[in-house]
């Protein structure tokens, strides 16, 4: 059964390093002469072991397109012929097992898993290292990585960015266990587990990724707590101190106002006859969403899980859907000229520049807190200066705006 790729499967990348050229040789691979397609073995390897230990496949492409752009980014022997190649050589060692997704299935991917050689030839391995490699990402608008050129800026991000992955890098990160039924570990193995999900202590460097345009996105992604639930992020500790996560409050309606000129009145997301929750992902779609037709769609999918719409058949979920996109757009009458254009993105490149200005300002002031993408996990006692930066930076932004 080939299974859609999905959260359920270990993507191939190759941003993990473990396996070394002497262990492949302990296992009678045969070694390629060429150093891509050695770096593309050992990536394949490294990715079946790591998605073994989380007892899950690792999902890979079939597809040329898939590894267009690979090379720009610092990513030598990440091509479909040499990720081809690895797998035929593993599958010829009887190290994998495979099953392959037929051609042009859109959506779809192959799997490959470890086989109990491979398990016990690497029983005993541990140390997995996370490298994201290229720090500033462009892509299209599938998700595709685009070629560019450096300039001025950035570089100056990938500088920034190196900064904090080295200040992330060198802090202590552990989590606080509450009962008997968790598995204690104090983050510092390859995988933990937290409430059933893997976590992947090693994965602390983040790398920013723009949409399409260096004015779109722009947020920095790839640290593990960004993963994590906020009721499990409020167990970590950081330097073996407690932590809490202040947070902005609706930033995008605030920032849309803003640009607007305008001054947001009360909570945006208490909407007449709309559930709270409802109505922030129904914001959160309607600023995303090109046209009202894809917003609709959006909102009728999420209506399929959330509470008392479950029983809604397609059509009453359509009708729902739009009933609830006109509530939004009745408390928003303002700004509602925003919504369906995909401004989303240009609030995000916004807030990531603002969220980079107050870690910049925790490093400059002696410590370090760790970002997601509208609040920051840090030490309880650095609670109230951090509010003090985010505060500060946001008025900073704000009367921006509306100069």
């Amino acid at each position: 059964m080939f299974e859609q790729a999905d959260k359920a499967d270990f993507p191939l990348n190759f941003h993990w390093e473990l396996a070394a050229v002497d262990d492949l040789k302990r296992l009678a691979v045969p070694i390629p002469k060429n150093a891509k397609q050695i770096r593309s073995l050992l990536c394949v390897v490294t990715a079946v072991l790591l998605a073994d230990r989380c007892g899950l496949r690792v999902s890979y492409s079939r597809q040329a397109n898939f590894y267009t752009g690979a090379t720009h980014y610092g990513l030598p022997g990440f091509t479909l012929t040499h990720v081809r190649n690895a797998v035929a050589a593993l599958l010829a060692a009887s190290l994998i097992e495979e099953e392959r997704c037929p051609p042009n299935k859109r959506g779809w991917r192959s799997q490959i898993w470890a086989t109990p050689a491979l398990q016990l030839g690497f029983g005993g391995i541990s140390g997995f290292r996370y490298n994201p490699v290229e720090l500033v990402r462009l892509k299209d608008c599938n998700g595709s990585l685009i070629r560019y050129l450096d300039t001025d800026e950035t570089i100056r991000m990938r500088t920034e960015i190196a900064t904090l992955n080295d200040a992330w890098g060198q802090l202590n990160i552990g989590y606080e266990y509450v009962d008997e039924t968790d598995d204690h570990t104090n983050l510092t193995g390859d995988v933990a587990w937290i409430d059933g999900r893997a976590v992947f202590p090693a994965k602390v460097a983040g790398y920013r990724v723009f949409n399409e345009a260096w004015g779109y996105g722009g947020r920095l992604y790839g640290p593990f707590w960004q993963q994590m639930k906020k009721q499990h992020r409020s167990r970590l500790t950081l330097n073996g101190e407690a932590v809490a996560e202040p947070d902005f409050r609706h930033i995008h309606p605030l920032l849309l106002y803003g640009r607007l000129g305008l001054d947001l009145t009360g909570d945006a997301y208490e909407v007449e006859g709309v559930n709270r929750s409802i109505a922030k992902r129904a914001w959160n779609i309607m600023i995303n969403a090109r046209g009202e037709p894809a917003a609709t769609r959006a909102v009728a999918d999420k209506l399929k899980v959330e509470g008392v719409y479950r029983d809604f058949e397609g059509k009453e979920r359509f009708r729902e859907a739009r009933r609830i996109l006109r509530q939004v757009e009745k408390r928003h009458t303002a700004i509602s000229s925003e919504f369906y254009t995909g401004v989303g993105l240009q609030l995000q490149k916004l807030d990531a520049e603002m969220m980079l200005a107050v870690l910049g300002d925790c490093l400059a002031d002696g410590f370090m807190s760790l970002p997601v993408h509208d609040s920051f996990v840090v030490q309880s006692t650095k609670e109230d200066r951090v509010r003090e930066f985010m505060d500060a930076r946001l008025s900073e932004l704000m009367a921006k705006l509306k100069s």
